[in-house]
């Protein structure tokens, strides 16, 4: 069993309140949600403009793991308002 962790740092650009950070956020969550991932926002910062996204999962092999946060990656960088700025994926493995 591998276990999964993706770090996604975005900036919103176009963003000018907590209102429109909190719209592109949501979208985010759902769409993510909807591939049973489970999704976490954490601010290390208050800006409206950049957004500190987490995504969990589970699976039976790291080459999957790699797969789905290639995918996420993918969905976040085709949103035209948004940048990604920064991702990184750790997994661990069940020690046998």
């Amino acid at each position: 069993m591998i276990v999964g962790i993706g770090y996604f740092e975005i900036f919103i650009p176009g963003s000018r309140s907590l209102k429109d950070k909190r719209k592109v956020v949501e979208s985010f969550r759902q769409k993510l949600q909807r591939k049973n991932l489970s999704v976490a926002i954490f601010d290390e910062d208050s800006s409206w403009k950049r957004v500190n996204l987490g995504v969990a999962l589970v699976s039976s092999s790291p080459y999957e793991a790699k797969k789905v946060f290639k995918e996420v990656k993918e969905l976040i960088e085709s949103f035209s308002d948004v940048v990604l700025t920064q991702s990184r994926l750790n997994y661990w493995e069940e020690e046998k």
